[in-house]
Parts: C-alpha cells; structure tokens; sequence
C-alpha cells in the first residue's frame, strides 16, 4: 500500500527522487523549496509549493529531506507520522554536517559515500536506511564529486523507498565514536590562503576540493595574498622546477607558476575578488610574501558568520556605473556644504541619477580591511522609484547597520552577479575607496574624486548638486518620489538652459559646400587629398576632375536645387561625383549600390532626378540621364576650370533619404548654409591642421559622411577613403 508524503529539498536531486515517489505508487503531500526549478517541476506535477519555513497545513506518513540546506523546525517533523529521512552527502558518522565532498577531497580521502538516514537525534546522528560507497580520483573536484554523490543517491533511492514501505524495520546505528562534523562556519584553513611552504600535492587537493564549477561555493577560494591585492585561482596543475617555496618561476596573463616546498604548481583561471579575470601581477623572480595565515584564520572564522547573508544580497547586485576611464592621473578633494544628516542620501540620489537606474548599489567601505580576509566593502543599496520616506528609511537603516563584514572572495563564488566590478560611487566614513570613482566621506563631509575615472568639472559638479539636494530635502513632501526630486542646482540649471544653448557664432553664410573646399585646394593645390586602394590625388587633381564633371553636368540641364543621382561605388569617382554635382549647381542624391534595387527606384521616382551619374559597372534600369563616370567621353574634353558658380548658399546641396523605419522612406533636404553652419561647429570641436589624415568609412547616405569628406577636405585633410 503506499504512503504520503512531504518533500523538501532544493536542487535537481529532489526532483528527480520525488519522481521516482511517484512512479513507485506513493504520494507526495506537498513540496517545500527555494528553487525554483523544484517549483517548476512540482507546479508542473500539480503539487502544492510551499516556500521554505513555511507552516505545512496536514498529516504524511513520512517526510522525505532530499537535498535540503535548510533547518527544518519541529513543527514540520510532527506532520509525518513515521517518521523523517533526509539525504546526507557524506558516509555517516564519518562525514556528519556540510560540504561533505569539499572536506573528503581536502583530507586526501580514497573514497567517499553518501547516506539515507533517519531524522532523529542530534544533526546526522540518526540510524542508517541506505549508504553507498565509491573512489574519489586524483582528478575529482568539488563539482565532480557532488555529481557521484547524486548519482549514488538515485542508484540506492529505491532502497530507500523499499525500507519506508517496510516501516524502516531493518536500519543500522551509527557507531558516533567514530563520528566527524563540519558546520556552517568551518572553512578551510586561513579561507584558502595558498601556503607554499606545503607539499605540491596538498595545494592541489585543496584547489580541487574548492572548484564548484559554475555552482556556488559556499566555502571560499584558494587565493594570493599580494600587498593590498587579492587574486584567486579557481585551477591549479603540477608544474616543472623549483626554488624557494613562494618565488615566482613563470607568469603570463592567464596564470602563475610559484614554487612549493617540493616542486612547483601552475594556478591558473585567475581572478579578483568580484570574479574579473586578472593577472596575477607577478614576474618570474618575485616571492609570494608570507602572510600571517594564523591571524587571517582567526579573521575568517568570523567573515564567515555573514556569508549568507552576503551572497544573497550579492544574488541580486546591480552596482551604480556611469564612468569611463580616462587617460588624466590624480585626484581631488572636494569639500560639500549642507545638513549633515542628509548629505549621504543626497549624494546616493545624484549617482542613482547619474546611473539612469531606480534601483542601484553603490559601495560602503569597510572600517576594517585585511587582505585576503576582507572585501573592504559591502554593497549599499538605494531605491530611486520608492517615495522620500520609504527610500530614505530604507537608506539609512543599510547605512547603520553594523554587519559582519563581506568575505573577500564572497562575489566571486555568487555565481548570479551580472556584473563583476565594484560601484563606481562609494561611502565612507574617511577617506577614498579604491576603484571607486567618487567616494563621499562622512566624517569630513568631503567628495573625493578619482580623475582617472571623473573628470574635476564632472565631480565639482556633482558636489554641487549633493550641497543642492541635501538643503532642500526638509522642505520635500516625503511622498514625493525619490526620482522627481530636483538634482541640478540654480547655477547649473543656468548653464544647461543658457550657457550651454548659447550657440551662436558667425559662420559664412555665402560659401558652398564645393566653394569651401575650392579655398582649400587654391592654398593646397599638392597636397594629397584624396587616397583610395592604389589611387591618390592631390587638390588640384581632385578640383580638376570635378570640374571636368560639373562642366558636362551643366550641359545637361543640371542646376540649382536640382536633385542629382550618384550611383557610384566607393572609389576616388565617388567624390568626384559628389563634387562635380555641387559645381553644376545641383544637390547629389546618394543611391548607394549595396541597397536593394526596389529602395534604389524609390528615391529617384520620389525625388524626380533626371540625371544620375553611375558607372559602367552598375546598370540601373531608369528613364533619367545617365552619365558613367569612368567610361564617358565627354569627360576627357570638358574644361579642367571650375564652371560659373550658379548656385548659392540658399540652394539644395544634397539630398538624403530616411531608413523607412516609420513608413515610406522621406527625403531630406540640406542646403549649404546648413553645412556651412555644420563646419564652424566642427572646427570648435576637432583639432585639425593642414595634413591631417582622416579614414572616412561611413556610407554618403548618412550625413556623417559630410563630416568624413567634405569637412575634411575644406580643412586641408588627407581622406583615405575605406
């Protein structure tokens, strides 16, 4: 006859022994998890979900612990009325408490095992249903480890279920002299401090007792103490020569090899504490220095008391970005005026802004920091889409909370965080955080800055707008969301709306595109201007060739406002296309031939050209005139002089269409005073000098080409044209 019963456990193990309940005729009451792939599948089985510490409303006849983590309360236990059976990782009594792989494999054990037993007594204590012993290799790890002891747990499950229909009339006690534990806060010694002064082989164990793969440690990582830097390593292998224990025998940008007390080993799969891949910053002939691993174990007993707490909120950390690197060294001090107690949200509001995102972490550096031992700091969350009251309430309670401080590889075994660097904003009581670009400072109220990563304007900036915010926040209805509060100051809110927009500057409203660059070539005229493949001319020769276009161009009808078509591919033709349109009067309409055909028809029927110069290479199938620029004998009799000027600023000088995106694709016309406007910003905004070189690779049918070609070559550049 089957039985009932309640299954708790939170990985693929419980699923996949809560199928087998099934399919042996029994039944499952309710499932009580935390993840939600055993969610998904229970959902999916039409099962009851409960959430982990969840009260079970019932009676079962056993309750199945089936990769459970979680302590489960006496008021659980009493609903199943036989009795309990959890899933242990480890042969009992040998192997009693957590991470049972890690600490066999770190002790050089030859085998290992796993054990169905029963719940009662102390943890793990209980009488034994089922056990399975097999070899651990000299290549298991941590993750290869806990899939033998999956694999042993489903090949004896069937036993188990055999044993629960028996009424468990047939179990063995523990002999518990014989017993080992290992509890949440035990942790490798000195927390994976690599110690060269051991044998090779010791390194390596703990290294592989440590690799969980893709999986969250719950332990730490082996690691390198340098100075002030952390670097971890996730693989080690053995390696040739030796020397000192610590000296450094080879490195490269993916791993060291140092020397141990009887060889050398190679770490590899290098990384900082958040999990970037790193260096390990060390040359053949430096010494690993000896660290105080007594003293950092000490430390790491009690780091460990935070680890979960950290990692979950590590789970979900979205650090606040916004800078870039930048090649300025330095730094500066920046003092910031305004209520205390509202300075640190204030300066959290701005750089939740600065970010673009409601909700961010910025850095809270640590008062106590020992390499190796601790992050430094620990993640300080603000809630920019929360009204006043609840974000700040929030806020400040993070902001006194005296939390056991963050382990020093605790990112890196999180396997959830998107995104590994530190906040680029920190607080701190004194002094900067390293890697932060702004940290504020509490005690002296001061913004310091990093200019390698925020320029000073940038940063007095922001001090202002911290001053701004924290005096007006009294005056603020609490209900007011966080993100409509005023960040920008009167004096900046002056320079966005009128300094910044005060754009006026003479320009020469009278030039053409084609006259600005005809000034050029009368001062350059042997400069080269133009560079495709093989192919170079200088001014004159560009000039020239136009001119010989635009001439031909005219004696078809081309004038002002008149769109031309250039179906030409890239090459010097390209501009001389371009140009001898704009001497002729009239305004170049690109149909570059990597279009479609159909996209190339519509611009010339929507905008009426009836000239087009092409190429023999590129037949259009068209009612309009067409001249082939490399092959029409016009060309080589027209006149190298420049043709009367028939068109003026006011007039068309290109035309460009939209993408289609919203509909029809739209023509856009531009005439040469726009241009002309479009130089003189450019020139305030690019260094240039005659010979400068620019590589143009935009396509005519953006007007970025404008920029690449014709700015250019009125400046006296070299374009080489992609």
């Amino acid at each position: 006859m089957g039985f009932s019963c309640l299954l708790q456990g939170s990985d693929t193990l419980t699923i996949q022994c809560g199928a087998m309940v099934i399919e042996a005729g029994h039944s499952v009451s309710a499932v009580i998890t935390r993840d939600e792939r055993v969610r998904d599948w229970a959902t999916e089985a039409g099962l009851p979900v409960l959430s982990s510490g969840a009260e079970f409303d019932g009676t079962v006849d056993w309750f199945l612990s089936i990769a459970n983590v979680d302590l489960i309360p006496d008021s659980v236990l009493n609903k199943a009325s036989q009795g309990a059976v959890n899933f242990h990782d480890g042969p009992l009594p040998r192997y009693a408490g957590l991470n049972a792989p890690v600490w066999a494999i770190m002790n050089g054990e030859r085998s290992h095992g796993i054990t169905w037993h029963v719940i009662e007594g102390g943890i793990d204590e209980g009488r034994i249903v089922a056990q399975r012993m097999f070899d651990i290799t000299e290549d298991d790890t941590a993750l290869t480890l806990n899939a033998k002891c999956f694999s042993a747990a489903i090949d004896c499950f069937g036993d188990v279920l055999d044993a629960l229909e028996a009424g468990l009339s047939a179990t063995t006690a523990q002999d518990l002299s014989d017993r080992s534990y290992f509890g949440l806060l035990d942790r490798p010694f000195a927390g994976g401090v690599i110690d060269f002064d051991k044998p090779s082989a010791e390194i390596l164990r703990m290294v592989r007792a440590l690799y969980h793969g893709e999986y969250r440690n719950p332990l730490s990582i082996p690691k390198l103490v340098v100075g002030d830097r952390v670097v971890l390593a996730r693989t080690a292998t053995l390696a040739e020569g030796s020397a000192e224990p610590g000296t450094v025998l080879a490195a490269d940008t993916a791993s060291v090899t140092i020397a141990t007390a009887d060889g050398a080993v190679r770490l590899a799969d290098l990384t900082d504490p958040m999990g970037a891949p790193v260096s390990a910053g060390l040359a053949p002939g430096a010494t690993v220095p000896l660290a105080d691993l007594r003293a950092i174990d000490a430390a790491v007993k009690e780091t460990a008391k935070g680890d979960r707490k950290w990692a979950a909120r590590f789970a979900g950390y979205r650090p606040v970005q916004w800078c870039e690197k930048r090649r300025q060294a330095g730094t500066v001090d920046i003092p910031v005026e305004g209520p205390v107690e509202h300075l640190a949200f204030a300066f959290a509001a701005n750089v939740a802004a600065l970010s673009g995102e409601a909700k961010v972490d910025m850095a809270k550096k640590a008062d106590e920091d020992i390499p190796g031992v601790h992050l430094g700091w620990s993640p300080l969350r603000i809630d920019t889409s929360l009204a006043l009251s609840d974000a700040r309430a929030g806020f400040d309670a993070e902001m006194a909370e005296k939390a056991v401080p963050v382990a020093a590889d605790l990112p890196a075994r999180v396997p959830e965080i998107d995104h590994r660097s530190i906040p680029d904003a920190a607080i701190s009581e004194r002094g900067a955080m390293p890697g932060a670009a702004l940290t504020f400072a509490l005690g002296t109220a001061t913004l310091h800055a990093d200019l390698s990563r925020i320029s000073e304007e940038q940063a007095r900036l922001i001090a202002d707008r911290i001053a701004h915010l924290a005096g007006s926040l009294e005056r603020v209805s609490v209900d007011t969301p966080v993100s409509n509060l005023s960040l920008v100051p009167e004096s900046e809110r002056a320079m966005l709306l009128t300094e910044w927009n005060a754009t006026e500057a003479p320009y020469s409203q009278d030039l053409c595109i084609h006259q600005h660059f005809e000034a050029q070539v009368d001062k350059t005229p042997d400069a080269p201007a133009l560079a495709y493949r093989g192919d170079t001319l200088s001014y004159g020769e560009l000039d020239a060739r136009a001119n010989r276009l635009a001439h031909v161009l005219r004696d078809m009808g081309v004038g002002p406002d008149m769109p031309v078509g250039l179906n030409v591919r890239r090459s010097v033709d390209l501009l001389v296309g371009a140009l001898g349109i704009l001497k002729a009067g009239g305004a170049y309409l690109p149909l570059d031939p990597a279009y479609p055909a159909d996209r190339i028809e519509l611009y010339i029927e929507d905008s009426g050209a009836k000239v087009i110069v092409g190429e023999s290479a590129l037949a259009l199938e068209t009612s309009a005139d067409v001249i082939e620029i490399d092959t029409d004998p016009r060309l080589a009799d027209a006149p190298a002089t420049r043709p009367d000027p028939t068109a003026t600023a006011a007039n068309l000088s290109y035309m460009i269409y939209t993408s289609g995106s919203t509909g029809r694709p739209k023509g856009v016309m531009i005439e040469h005073r726009n241009v002309s406007n479009f130089f003189t910003g450019m020139d305030a905004r690019i260094p240039h000098e005659d010979g400068s070189v620019l590589m143009a690779v935009t396509s005519l049918s953006f007007d970025i080409s404008v920029l690449e070609l014709f700015w250019t070559l009125a400046r006296g550049f070299k374009v080489v044209l992609s």
